[in-house]
């Protein structure tokens, strides 16, 4: 059987190392004493939940002196489930990419956010790793996303997709999956929704949009799909909108239908 050490081993090359980086050095408590003496210190802080409940997971390990086998097996497990959730973490680097963008398009368009600190959002941003992740998609599809509102509520900033037109890595995609499973031949590649929610987005309301006309000119030449409400949508039908004659339309198409020149745009709440 394996000694702890090499044991251990497996679990911080499969685990930890791929989440803090190849060259970080776990702390010589963690093997000794458990997750009780991380709290308080600077690696503590740093932990998100999935680190937490890592570090938890080799503690309770440990304690149990399982088998080199279940150990392993243990660490196979992990990585598994690191692979599953790592998807939707930035590395450091595109993390500070992203930053430097939201951060040069916040101070381009202060009408959007009168106001507002860009050190604040930030910091929020910072603190909701995952919030990240669904803005690089955001991005990445073209969204150029950008805070539009606050609740004072909550202490949640809003960020809309705000591309001069509907973002071009989302278009000719039907309403939702339903529509999309209803057609017989010629089937879009995604629904409006299922992409939403694959990116952690909420497509916008039609209020919503009629907001983000509010601070510019948006879709002149395009048009986005919104939030259908359930009446609606339950008779096969499903709203998108555009602005055109400098005014905001919204009309009315089959859900299952789809057009190059349309897509969705989204919210997020951070």
């Amino acid at each position: 059987m394996l000694g702890w050490t090499s044991m251990l081993h497996v679990i911080r090359t499969h685990q930890l190392q791929r989440e803090w980086g190849s060259d970080f050095s776990i702390p010589s408590f963690l093997d000794s004493s458990g997750l009780s003496k991380l709290v308080g210190t600077q690696v503590h802080k740093q932990m998100t939940i999935r680190n937490v409940n890592t570090a938890r997971k080799i503690y309770e390990l440990m304690r149990a002196q399982v088998t080199c086998w279940d150990m392993i097996e243990g660490g196979m497990s992990m990585t598994s489930e690191s692979t599953s959730t790592n998807g939707k973490v930035l590395s450091p680097e595109q993390q500070a990419e992203l930053l430097g963008i939201l951060k040069a398009r916040f101070e381009q368009n202060m009408n959007r956010h009168e106001g507002m600190k860009w050190s604040d959002v930030q910091a929020r941003l910072e603190a909701h790793p995952d919030k990240l992740w669904s803005l690089h998609e955001m991005e990445k599809t073209g969204g150029e996303p950008d805070v539009v509102d606050y609740d004072h509520q909550t202490g949640e900033y809003i960020f809309f997709d705000c591309s001069p037109e509907s973002p071009k890595g989302r278009r000719s995609v039907c309403y939702d999956r339903e529509a999309l499973e209803s057609r017989k031949k010629h089937k879009p590649e995604n629904s409006a929704v299922d992409m939403a929610n694959a990116m952690g987005i909420e497509l916008l309301t039609e209020d919503e949009y009629r907001k983000l006309q509010t601070l510019g000119q948006f879709d002149t030449k395009t048009s986005s799909w919104v939030k259908t409400p359930e009446k609606i949508r339950k008779l096969g039908g499903a709203l998108f909108c555009d602005r055109r004659y400098d005014t905001v339309f919204v009309y009315h198409n089959g859900a299952e239908s789809y057009y190059a020149a349309r897509g969705f745009r989204g919210s997020l709440r951070v």
